[in-house]
């Protein structure tokens, strides 16, 4: 793949805090991109009015603004945006981001010297509202900001498959560039289910064209509107991962995994068939809870993969039948 046109499809909604820092980065990179959507979500602040301006002042004929007349969701948001991108590569953009002079650059070339790729993802470094770098500290096993499980530290470039991206995602979306192959199998088959970053990647990982890049080439914002990781907390776990939203996600993964192989792909299917079975045992975990079952999740080492610290602990809270109380106790 050499000399590929680049595209990057950005998604926008209420940015106007970060929208140009982020914008001055993906002006300024060393390999210029070939074209520039963006997709704002119907804004009502204004967003959409500085990216205008940005597009106006510097005479940007291959930027295009495009403005939802109404809210229709991150997933749809980037779906639209990357269905307007002509491109042979795809990168995804948030709006709160830095990204690293030679971001384009570098996995662009990635890209080109390795056609087995469809997704490729770079390790991210945090930073705070005030653009100052974060020293986060990963959990035991974790890398890349606690986003990648992996036994051992990862290699340069590391390939994922199926039944690894079935359990979690490798880096945030912001972090990937995808290649026209792939944006085409993902816009035919994707069901707004999952993030669109996750899908896109176990459409990738089903014949392990799913990799990841051991470079630090985005400045990941971290602020009060956007929180990751480890430093959440179990109370704002609480909140989110109810029981009810715990079984949504997990009937949300075993569709997403059927709608891979509807489209095709060959699987190892014995090892999606144990994550698929960890699925199910999980869903019956939240409908009705209990130590026992909890005990016999963890005897599989699966589920240490699938699950950090802090939602182990709220796992044991669902067993004994204490998360009703840990819920009015956080409200």
């Amino acid at each position: 793949m050499i000399n590929k046109k680049i595209s990057i499809a950005m998604a926008t909604y209420n940015g106007e805090h970060y929208i140009e820092k982020q914008l001055d980065t993906i002006l300024y990179q060393t390999r210029v991109p070939d074209e520039v959507i963006i997709c704002d979500d119907s804004s009502n602040d204004q967003t959409a009015e500085i990216i205008k301006k940005f597009i106006e002042d510097h005479r940007l004929v291959t930027w295009h603004l495009n403005v939802n007349e109404s809210n229709v969701g991150y997933k749809r948001n980037f779906y639209n945006a990357i269905s307007k991108t002509t491109g042979d590569v795809i990168f995804l953009a948030d709006q709160d981001d830095e990204w690293c002079e030679n971001k384009l650059e570098k996995m662009t070339s990635v890209l080109e010297g390795n056609e087995k790729i469809v997704s490729l993802s770079c390790a991210v470094e945090l930073i705070d509202g005030d653009s100052k770098k974060i020293n986060h500290i990963c959990q035991p096993g974790y890398y890349n900001c606690d986003f990648l499980y992996l036994k051992d530290a990862p290699a340069h470039l590391e390939f994922f498959d199926l039944a690894y991206i079935a359990k979690h995602n490798i880096s945030p979306g912001c972090a990937m560039v995808i290649t026209r192959l792939l944006a085409e199998k993902f816009l035919k088959a994707y069901n707004f289910e999952l993030p669109h970053d996750w899908f896109l990647n176990l459409l990738a990982a089903a014949d392990e064209r799913c990799g990841f890049l051991n470079e630090s080439l985005i400045r990941y914002r971290r602020h009060n509107n956007n929180t990751i990781g480890a430093n959440n907390g179990v109370v704002t776990g609480i909140r989110k991962k109810t029981r009810d939203v715990r079984i949504e996600d997990f009937k949300f993964r075993e569709k997403a995994i059927n709608i891979v192989r509807e489209s095709g792909e060959q699987l190892n299917t014995e090892s999606v068939k144990k994550i698929q079975d960890l699925y199910d045992k999980m869903i019956d975990f939240y409908q009705s809870p209990s130590l026992i079952k909890l005990l016999n999740l963890r005897k599989n080492p699966d589920y240490f993969e699938l699950a950090k610290r802090k939602v182990r602990l709220w796992e044991f809270i669902v067993a004994i039948r204490l998360d009703t109380l840990a819920l009015n106790v956080v409200d």
